[in-house]
């Protein structure tokens, strides 16, 4: 019975792992192996959003970086 239990339990967990790893999106997975670097937040600043009945404030932020010796800003 030990065995058996066993046995169910390691499917489970190997089911388990793979549909997470499934689940993942490609991009995250490829974005594993991508080099690390610094970046500098630059601003941030509060940007409201009005729709019809109601507005959202956010929090914005420019940052900056560089790889390779090429620079790259973004918001």
């Amino acid at each position: 019975m030990d065995l058996v239990f066993g046995i169910v339990f390691a499917i489970f967990v190997i089911a388990l792992f793979v549909l997470t790893y499934r689940r993942m999106p490609a991009s995250a997975r490829k974005a594993a192996n991508w080099p690390e670097t610094e970046g500098t937040i630059q601003s941030v600043n509060r940007v409201v959003v009005q729709e019809q009945y109601s507005s959202y404030v956010f929090d914005v932020g420019d940052f900056s970086y560089k790889v390779n010796d090429e620079f790259y800003p973004g918001r």
